[in-house]
């Protein structure tokens, strides 16, 4: 009997495992329309691990707890509002971190060739910040360094004893990338075979004055004009991410500051945050356009009742009546990622989808 409970243990533990390295190529990558759930955790936890590197190595994080649901979607640059500043880009990504964030995607790499944030002032970043290179395998390495902020602003007063007229901030990062192992990852949703992929971030901020001035030799006056350094801090972060074929995104990434994980993020399914029986729908209702600023036209060759609409979290958020088969919406609502389903004149759920406002 210990025998077979031996077997049994064995096999049960070597059924979770890789049987090889997988490889990673464009073709894993996120399209225009792909649409990403993740449970986000922002709680700092000094017992969890991002686990051993290496060979043939189980990740297991079935655990995981969550505090939020965040949402990320890609979809055609030329339907966001900065595609003149990045015109290179052929993907555009939205997400809660990222307003807009530019991709070049193709055989080689998927690199972030811009970020705009919008919070209050509108910052446009130019980078070339590959994410991954393909073909990804096991110790694959890469690196990158980007100039993310060169920007001067007028001071106009005395800064150690001299007369600085502005000063300048200089923001660049560093990121170093290695395939660190392969293996299985478990998260609450999923079981996969992966690779994980280590990335240090360096982020370099250094600020200057200039000194504009005039000091004195005897009676003759010398003019004092120079960039002086005021202060250079580096800070220095690990993300972790775990990567599986035909999935799109990662499976799991994990943010490290000080030796501690400090935010978890694993792929969710939103269709399971709405309490609604499951059933098959007949998807003959058109939603366009969608990434929508708001304005969205339903057509569909039945009449329909009603759009019922949903957060991301899966809280309601708005019920409208309709009664036609074709139907204008002016929707007033964030930016962000909803899911949506449309009811028949039998009060029949023929459609539920996600819907995406990018005002």
């Amino acid at each position: 009997m210990k025998k077979l409970l031996l077997f049994i243990s064995i096999f049960m533990t070597f059924g979770a495992i890789a049987k090889s390295q997988i490889t990673i190529t464009s073709n894993d990558m996120p399209l225009s329309g792909d649409f990403f759930v993740q449970a986000v955790s922002n709680v700092i936890d000094t017992s969890l691990s991002v686990g051993d590197s290496g060979e043939n190595i189980l990740w297991d994080y079935s655990n995981l707890p969550f505090t939020t649901i965040d949402s990320v979607i890609f979809y055609d640059p030329l339907l966001s509002p900065y595609y003149g500043t990045f015109p290179e880009a052929n993907l555009c990504m939205s997400s809660s971190d990222i307003s807009y964030g530019y991709i070049v995607s193709d055989v080689d790499a998927f690199t972030i060739v811009g970020v705009v944030t919008v919070l209050g002032d509108t910052l446009k970043i130019h980078t070339s910040m590959r994410k991954f290179i393909f073909p990804l395998n096991y110790l694959t390495v890469f690196d990158d360094s980007n100039l993310l902020i060169d920007s001067t602003a007028f001071y106009g007063q005395e800064y150690s004893g001299f007369y600085v007229d502005s000063v300048r901030m200089i923001v660049s990062n560093e990121a170093y990338n290695t395939v660190d192992g392969w293996g299985v990852l478990k998260t609450p949703l999923d079981s996969a075979e992966v690779l994980r992929m280590e990335t240090m971030n360096l982020d370099i901020t250094e600020i200057k004055a200039h000194v504009l001035d005039t000091t004195w030799i005897g009676p003759i006056p010398i003019p004092i004009d120079y960039w002086m350094d005021v202060q250079t801090t580096v800070d220095t972060s690990f993300e972790y991410s775990w990567i599986a074929n035909d999935t799109g995104y990662p499976l799991l990434e994990m943010t490290v500051e000080n030796d501690t994980v400090i935010e978890t993020k694993y792929k969710y399914d939103p269709l399971l945050l709405v309490a609604c029986k499951e059933i098959k729908l007949e998807n003959h209702v058109k939603v366009f356009p969608n990434p929508s600023n708001g304005e969205i036209q339903l057509m569909s060759d039945v009449d329909i009742s009603k759009i019922i609409i949903y957060s991301i979290e899966g809280r309601f958020v708005n019920e409208i009546s309709i009664n036609s088969k074709n139907f204008k919406l002016n929707i007033q609502l964030a930016n962000g990622t909803y899911i949506y389903q449309i009811y028949d004149s039998k009060n029949q759920l023929i459609k539920r989808d996600k819907l995406f406002i990018i005002n």
